[in-house]
């Protein structure tokens, strides 16, 4: 049996359902039937489709829709072209077939348990290399994996899915794992997994947005804690992002405008309403500009030079009340390197901490902590963890009228040196934080980052 969940899941416990069975579940197999709060029982058809039974069984106040298929094994319920409206779960046909005949007659109830979110999830991997073990088992203890809490955290929940793939350790172009795992957009989870492998992961809200993080590696008894889509969304350059580099010429800059809270993940949205311009500048002359994430500029000069690369966001009409609107701007120095060479940009990025609900609230005088990051290598590990002293003049104001009036704020280093720090002090009846931050390295690299309504208040 598979399960897609739907917007609105059975509740968390046991359920006593009657499975009432509709054929080929169209709207014409609903008259005379009462299906509220059951369990309806379709087959499989070419004439009506996943999509259409799910919408009909909803409508008509089903509980749960179990699609019956008409050859072996379960139907893949991942495969449906809008969020599910109502929980599915799809059966072999011959359990299904014993299902339909329990469906026929009087007074038989199905028990369902009903999870709405996975508690805990095991990603455990093993390689042999040039052998074949007698033995494949692999037992490992508690402390020989790691631990990471995963917490979705969107503002509002919403369908979602999420994976973690093991990078092939010859070439990173080959990521091995299975497809998307279908879960909330709010919730939280428990992940084992196996140390000293190199994970790929990703998560997207279905139809909004897709974060995608950095290759990491976990170790054996650590417990990492990674939240998804939470605040502070905005424009965030990831590791071995080759779309934003200079080669020759060629200066590239693809920037994607939706990193979450996490440090080191970049963020697509797929809403159709987004509005991006990104503009790229030598020194003050205007070289290139496009209405999109992406421009490119050609006919570079080849000695080190000044230049400028401004993203501008906005949500349009992707409905979200955080990060309505962003302008970055990078200021940097560039000059070709060898012919054909690809060299990363070095823009200082921003990554931003603050506990906030699962709502994106934070209280008013919560902590807040900016921390800047920034290439230091050649791909594909282009960043890395500089020292403290490499960046310089950390800046951050705060503005709790959408940026009609700002207030500096007073930093201190992090403990660490890697950061600033500061509380927020937001007067009564703010409703949110609206933050401009920026950093400076030791070679005059600097960013600026303006975020209208980074996060709400309680």
């Amino acid at each position: 049996m598979l399960v897609r969940r739907g917007t609105k899941p059975l509740s968390k416990g046991s359920h006593r359902l009657k499975p009432v069975y509709v054929g080929q579940g169209a709207a014409a197999d609903y008259q005379g039937r009462d299906v509220r709060g059951k369990a309806v029982v379709v087959d499989r058809n070419d004439t009506v489709g996943l999509s259409e039974q799910a919408a009909t069984a909803a409508s008509a106040g089903a509980a749960l829709l179990l699609v019956v298929n008409d050859g072996p094994g379960p139907v893949e319920p991942l495969a449906f072209d809008s969020i599910a409206p109502i929980n599915i779960a799809t059966l072999g046909q011959e359990d299904g077939r014993r299902l339909i005949s329990q469906a026929t007659e009087s007074g038989t109830a199905l028990d369902v348990y009903s999870n709405p979110t996975t508690e805990y999830l095991y990603d455990v991997v093993r390689k042999y290399h040039n052998q074949i073990p007698t033995d494949l088992a692999y037992r490992p203890d508690t402390g020989d994996l790691a631990r990471v809490d995963m917490s979705f955290r969107n503002y509002r929940p919403a369908q979602a899915t999420d994976f973690r793939y093991d990078v092939y350790p010859e070439s990173d172009w080959w990521a091995i794992g299975w497809p998307e795992i279908p879960g909330q957009g709010q919730g939280n989870r428990t992940d084992y997994v196996s140390p000293d492998v190199q994970f790929r992961e990703s998560a997207m809200v279905t139809g909004e947005t897709r974060v995608i993080a950095a290759d990491k590696h976990y170790s054996a008894g650590s417990r990492t804690a990674a939240n998804w889509f939470s605040p502070i969304q905005r424009p965030r350059v990831s590791y071995g992002n080759t779309m934003l580099s200079r080669q020759d010429d060629a200066l590239f800059a693809f920037v994607a405008g939706w990193g979450d809270a996490g440090a080191d993940r970049m963020g697509y949205a797929s809403d159709p309403g987004v509005q991006a311009k990104t503009s790229i500048y030598q020194g003050d002359t205007l070289l290139a500009q496009s209405p999109d994430y992406y421009a490119s500029a050609t006919g570079l000069k080849p000695e080190r030079l000044p230049y400028r690369i401004v993203s501008e966001f906005s949500r349009g009409t992707w409905a979200s009340p955080y990060s309505t609107r962003t302008r970055t701007v990078w200021d940097f120095t560039s000059a070709a390197g060898q012919q054909y060479q690809n060299l990363p940009l070095p823009l200082v990025q921003l990554d931003y901490d603050v506990n906030t609900d699962f709502s994106g609230k934070a209280s008013r005088d919560a902590a807040f902590t900016i921390k800047p990051a920034k290439p230091s290598g050649q791909w594909p590990k282009a960043y890395a963890e500089l020292p403290p002293a490499a960046f310089q003049d950390g800046t951050l104001q705060l503005s709790y009228d959408d940026g009609a009036t700002w207030h500096p704020a007073h930093l201190t280093r992090t403990p660490d040196g890697r950061g600033w720090r500061t509380e927020l002090n937001a007067p009564e009846g703010a409703r949110f934080v609206t933050l401009r931050a920026g950093a400076r390295d030791s070679d005059g690299n600097a960013v600026e980052q303006t975020i209208v309504r980074a996060f709400g208040l309680k």
